[in-house]
């Protein structure tokens, strides 16, 4: 808090603040050079424009400086001599601070009980996160495009939340926006062959340029998948990078929060596979996943006629449904199916050269789904996607 006019060894107020005192470069070491303010965790030694190393910190005090009902939060009986301590001051940009919590009209919206525990969250989390080793760090992929006409966006703390909440890591600063962009929401929406192999060699593009040299220099060793995009272009994303550097994948949750940070409490759902159809011709595979919703042999394309082999993955015990992959034990039930159905098929049709698959399913089934082809043994995936009332060939994986 910038100083007051007053005298200081008054027993109703602290001393005015000394930027060199002790207790505030405790709280810069605390607050990791961060605002403290919930949700921002601007950094203060640096203009983000200019790229100027300047302060641009206010000190803040939780409980006023002052006893004074003029002084932000003054009148609570915390003791004088406590009140220029670490534990009563905020590290906060200017914004935050003379804007927002020690604006007049909007003190009631900020107790301080609640200023309390942003501190100490953000305290706790830039302790924990400053104790990780290189072994913690993520190279976040955000792939966004469009769905039913709507542009997906995800935040930068929706990534911090979802990689730190969901399994203590956090993003590796490798762009300035502190993750590396597949962006497809410029495609044209005509959903012909043009639409898709676009997209294809936009993904093809970011992972040669930005992913594989630094996977080859030991520059990532961990990846985190945020995606909102069209499902075959998830397939396609999980098959081209492949199993070779340990990846987490992340669901947007359409419920509760609406966040993307991976349940904690629920039940696992389990999976079984089967035979929809006994078909004519060895050589001819289909597979249906009806994860988010279910796929009736009908909806199925005319050329998938009676000659072919229909296999399908669905959820034991539970209807299909968009909310069914809330826990991360879920996506590896699905992933151990998966698995053991490509290499069943493989082992009962041998030599096929492609597998027809139908999805209905959301984006972590659809990552896996790509990534657990064996290049050059697993038959090659002709992809369909519904659009408008019939499921029609995209693309093809592997």
């Amino acid at each position: 808090m910038k100083s007051e006019s007053g005298n200081p060894n008054s027993t109703n107020e602290a001393p005015p603040i000394n930027f060199g005192d002790r207790e505030v470069w405790k709280l810069w070491v605390r607050a990791g050079g961060r605002c403290e303010f919930d949700g921002c965790n601007k950094y203060l030694l640096e203009d983000e424009f200019t790229g100027f190393q300047v302060n641009l910190a206010d000190v803040a005090h939780i409980v006023g400086r002052k006893t004074s009902a003029r002084s932000p939060r003054g009148d609570d009986p915390f003791p004088i001599k406590e009140r220029d301590k670490a534990e009563n001051l905020m590290l906060l940009c200017s914004e935050h601070h003379n804007k927002i919590i020690d604006k007049g009209e909007l003190l009631p919206e900020y107790p301080k009980e609640l200023l309390k525990r942003y501190k100490e969250d953000h305290e706790r989390r830039i302790r924990h996160v400053t104790g990780f080793g290189p072994d913690r760090e993520t190279a976040v992929i955000c792939m966004v495009g469009r769905i039913r006409g709507d542009a997906a966006t995800i935040s930068k703390e929706e990534i911090r939340k979802a990689v730190w909440e969901s399994n203590g890591r956090y993003p590796r600063y490798f762009t300035a926006e502190n993750n590396i962009k597949i962006d497809l929401k410029h495609l044209s929406e005509e959903d012909d062959e043009l639409y898709w192999k676009s997209g294809m060699a936009i993904i093809n593009d970011v992972i040669k340029r930005e992913i594989l040299p630094a996977v080859e220099r030991d520059k990532i060793d961990h990846l985190s998948i945020l995606a909102l995009a069209r499902i075959p272009f998830l397939i396609y994303l999980g098959h081209q990078l492949g199993d070779k550097v340990a990846t987490d994948i992340y669901q947007k949750h359409r419920v509760g929060d609406e966040g993307w940070v991976w349940r904690k409490e629920g039940e696992t759902i389990q999976f079984e596979r089967g035979l929809l159809q006994k078909g004519n011709d060895n050589a001819k595979v289909a597979l249906v996943l009806s994860i988010s919703g279910k796929i009736l042999r009908e909806q199925l394309p005319e050329h998938i006629k009676e000659d072919f082999y229909i296999y399908e993955i669905a959820p034991e015990g539970v209807d299909p449904n968009r909310e069914l992959v809330a826990l991360e034990s879920t996506l590896s039930a699905f992933r151990t199916v998966y698995q053991k159905l490509l290499r069943e098929i493989e082992r009962l049709h041998k030599g096929i050269k492609e597998i027809h698959l139908f999805p209905a399913i959301p984006v972590p089934i659809a990552v896996v789904c790509g990534r657990e082809l064996l290049k050059n043994i697993t038959p090659h995936l002709h992809v369909y996607d519904k659009i408008g009332d019939e499921y029609k060939f995209t693309l093809e994986v592997n």
